[in-house]
């Protein structure tokens, strides 16, 4: 985004440069000044001064400057002329900032680890200079370099998040850094692979040029933005080069993440249902040769939670991403309470997790958090009772590999988790209410229906308030007064 006026962004006026040699020689000066402060001295002295003008004034020996030796010099004119000649390239392509990728780095990794990553890789190689450059370091993955087109502008470095509508919220009165006049700077950013945590400006004074560094999930390069001249260093196949092999995504899960992301945020696959007492080795080896499993081999890296229950589901986050995992139960009001004190399992960044949970067909008793850096998307998996697939849920991408449904497969606790989902039923059970199967059926409209009784839970007894029939996605209601079934309709 071009913005042809800065006034409306609050950026930190630049730090006056300082020259120790400059500084050196003004007091050298001002010394001689003041020893020779007389009369005739000093018309004399003007004289010579304007007779001589144009002539170059002979240092000082008693000035002791910094030396510098060939070789230096050589390496000095050397990195000057290739960031004059990059400085040159942004300016030829009618740009106003240089930006380039140079790869995945560990969320971890300290200063010197970046600057080590940064000299080893192709840009680095490429363009030496930028071992020079500040390191300004946000948490995130992803590291990269930006070049102003000359010594007029400067570049600053803003916060940024996402927020629940998924709109950007810059802090523009916080800078994380403003750089000098013409500064290179080296950026450390993004958690996710979807959003940026940053944004950065660059102003001259006059114009502005504002962007979040991220890249396409299509080729691997830098999002082309009007203005930004990329420098990466590609491949032939155009995803940036790595000069580490535990960077380097398996395709398939590779693959697998771009599927995500078109049709979600995070995925989730029901792998089956395993036993109670299945060991870690067990499971491993049920996934392993389940329809997902096959499909997907790679899965069998992921890292195994074991809580109570017979259900076998594997989370897979994007690169960046954590899943982190807590242990739930229903209160009297049949409301979730989570255990947020505790984790069962907090993943690293981009770690897949095969999970075995639910004791209960009906509830879940996990709580799945995904985190980005910028929010949280969550979920409770559980299958529902009328497809036997995962409930859906927002931001949920289901790869599953499912096998075909019966619904007779599982007795009555598909009809009863059907019942559940309308809102008078869950409005009756946060009034303490439970839902009891009665073991019979009746027939309404040709359909043979289970039936279901809503009350209370007594000491003595359990004392029927409501009835209800299922069959199938048909839910009646028994009138009482008019002695009729009503149909619900759909949950």
């Amino acid at each position: 985004m071009i913005i042809t006026s800065p006034a409306d962004l609050e950026i930190q006026k630049p730090k006056q440069l300082i020259y120790a040699t400059n500084i050196v020689m003004k007091m050298k000066v001002g010394e001689k000044m003041k020893a020779r402060n007389s009369w005739p001295f000093l018309v004399v002295w003007l004289l010579c001064f304007a007779l001589l003008a144009g002539c170059a004034l002979k240092p000082d020996p008693n000035v002791d400057l910094p030396k510098v030796s060939d070789a230096e010099s050589d390496d000095m004119k050397e990195e000057d002329s290739e960031l004059a000649v990059l400085r040159k390239n942004i300016l030829d392509s009618e740009s106003n900032i240089g930006v380039a990728f140079i790869g995945y780095v560990d969320s971890e990794s300290t200063e010197a680890d970046l600057y080590t990553y940064l000299a080893a890789s192709e840009t680095g190689q490429k363009y030496p200079c930028l071992s020079e450059a500040p390191l300004v370091m946000v948490e995130g993955q992803e590291l990269y370099a930006i070049v102003p087109p000359n010594e007029e502008w400067t570049v600053t470095v803003y916060p940024s998040m996402i927020t629940d509508d998924g709109t950007y919220e810059d802090v523009l009165n916080a800078p994380i850094y403003t750089g000098d006049p013409g500064e290179v700077l080296l950026v450390r950013c993004n958690l996710s692979e979807i959003y940026s945590n940053v944004l950065i400006v660059s102003t001259d004074g006059v114009a502005a040029i504002s962007f979040r560094p991220s890249l396409s999930m299509e080729d691997g390069h830098l999002v082309a933005i009007a203005g930004v001249y990329d420098f990466s260093v590609y491949e032939e196949g155009g995803s940036i080069i790595e000069s580490d092999d535990e960077m380097l995504e398996n395709p398939g899960l590779k693959a697998l993440r771009e599927e995500i992301l078109q049709n979600g945020t995070f995925g989730a696959a029901f792998i089956g249902y395993v036993g109670y007492d299945s060991t870690g080795a067990d499971l491993y080896d049920y996934l392993e040769y389940s329809a997902t499993g096959q499909t997907y081999p790679f899965l069998s890296d992921a890292t195994l939670c074991m809580a109570e229950g017979q259900e076998l589901y594997v989370i897979v986050p994007q690169a960046g991403e954590q899943v982190k995992i807590y242990s739930s139960t229903i209160n009297e009001n049949g409301e979730y309470v989570d255990d947020v004190s505790d984790p069962l399992l907090e993943g690293g960044p981009g770690e897949i997790v095969l999970l075995r949970c639910n004791v209960s067909e009906i509830y879940s008793d996990v709580r799945v958090v995904i985190v980005d850096g910028f929010g949280a998307h969550e979920f409770r998996p559980f299958i529902s009772g009328r497809d036997g697939k995962i409930v859906e849920c927002v931001g949920l991408y289901d790869f599953s590999v499912y096998e075909p449904y019966d619904p007779g497969e599982y007795g009555f606790e598909e009809e009863m988790d059907y019942l559940c989902t309308f809102d008078e039923v869950k409005e009756a059970m946060k009034r303490g209410m439970r839902v009891l199967y009665t073991g019979q059926t009746i027939d309404i409209d040709g359909n043979t229906c289970k039936l279901f009784s809503v009350g209370t839970d007594h000491e003595e007894q359990f004392v029927d308030e409501f009835h209800y029939a299922v069959c199938g996605d048909l839910v009646y209601s028994y009138d009482v007064v008019n002695d009729i079934w009503t149909p619900l309709g759909m949950g």
